[in-house]
């Protein structure tokens, strides 16, 4: 597994750790969720279905089936979890949340997911059953009736809860000191005030010396070639003509800084980069083009079938989902902040695939962690 991270990122390769306990039953979770039988999953479809659109076309056409899409989120999970050393959670918090016997104290994390669904959350609630897990969203929790009723939704653990949150104007639905930690990830393009409020709510509902967790995706990338450095221009052109006050510098830095100001200490953070397009070498090529027809008309692999096999093809496999992943975090983050009149997602132009696999163009992801203050702090 060593030897696949190395392949697939450019550093901090992650520890070997068991992807066969967790990867088949986030598919089982997933395809059921594919196939809305109740009017929650309709409810969910409809409210995110522009989002999601412009989130599926990240990938490249062959993408499009339900497995396809399945293997996607699960491996967004995968990779978010080699890109934090082999943990779920990676600060120091995750030593508080091994159960103990006979302890009656239960801890509390609430979670801000960028990337607009609950899958992180519901696996992190699964790896930690001795804490409380809360992912704020827009959408409507769960209705009773359905968690009551025999409906084949599949639902979360019980330890998992969604709650409904739509507005970075409005104090998080939780009183002072809540939560043990609290997991920001994939913060999308926006205004500074937008991080700033979020952090400071998230300073507000944690105790003193409680946790923050970040993963953060930059707008720019490492080594971009002519056509990089023009898409993403245009892209930031097309985010401030939606939002003219969006922050288009690094949003790793931002957020580090304003850590700081609002009041946290103990900052630490790490920087990767996620390849934009996986790497083959010269004498591959023009076999990989040959066979790319008759490869999309083939079943894709899930994610576990591909951990399980050590051949060299399955490795160059799990290094495209690591690529594929890494486009879709960044849509999630960029893409979907901008306006698209054509529709069509930067990474369907193949000539700059093309230049990212020659060049080694990846994405700037941090991944950061700081402490709430020790001392109290009063509500105001």
């Amino acid at each position: 597994m060593t030897e696949r991270l190395r392949a697939a990122f450019q550093s901090h390769p992650s520890p070997p750790f068991s992807a066969s306990k967790f990867v088949p039953g986030y598919e089982d979770r997933n395809t059921n969720n594919e196939a809305p039988t109740t009017g929650e999953v309709s409810r969910r479809s409809s409210q995110s279905s522009r989002e999601t659109k412009r989130s599926d076309a990240s990938s490249s056409s062959e993408d499009g089936s339900p497995l396809a899409q399945v293997n996607l989120r699960v491996g967004s999970m995968t990779v978010s979890r080699w890109l934090t050393f082999g943990h779920v959670l990676f600060s120091d918090v995750r030593h508080e949340l091994v159960p103990v016997e006979g302890s009656l104290k239960r801890h509390s994390i609430l979670v801000i997911d960028g990337l607009d669904n609950d899958d992180w959350s519901f696996y992190a609630a699964e790896t930690y059953p001795a804490a409380t897990f809360f992912n704020l969203s827009p959408r409507f929790p769960l209705p009773e009736e359905l968690k009551s009723s025999s409906s084949s939704f599949p639902l979360g653990p019980l330890n998992h809860h969604q709650i409904q949150y739509v507005s970075h104007l409005n104090k998080f639905p939780f009183a002072p000191q809540s939560f043990t930690a609290v997991v920001y990830r994939f913060p999308v393009a926006r205004p500074e005030a937008y991080y700033r409020s979020i952090l400071t709510e998230a300073r507000r509902v944690l105790k003193p010396g409680g946790f923050i967790e970040l993963s953060i995706l930059d707008v720019d990338l490492n080594n971009m070639g002519n056509r990089g450095r023009c898409t993403v221009r245009r892209l930031k052109e097309r985010i401030n003509e939606k939002t003219p006050d969006t922050s288009l510098g690094s949003t790793a830095d931002l957020i580090v800084r304003l850590l700081g100001k609002v009041g946290f200490t103990t900052i630490k953070a790490a920087r990767v980069g996620v390849p934009v397009a996986s790497s083959v070498t010269r004498s591959d090529s023009k076999a990989d083009e040959g066979n790319d027809a008759a490869e999309k008309k083939k079943d894709a692999p899930s994610l576990s079938e591909m951990m399980s096999d050590n051949s060299p093809l399955v490795d160059e496999g799990i290094t495209k989902m690591v690529s594929r992943v890494g486009r879709w975090w960044y849509t999630r983050c960029y893409e979907n902040a901008a306006e698209n009149p054509s529709g069509k997602s930067i990474w369907s132009d193949k000539s700059l695939l093309s230049e990212s696999r020659e060049l080694g163009t990846s994405l700037k992801l941090m991944v950061c962690c700081a402490r709430a203050p020790l001392q109290r702090i009063t509500s105001t």
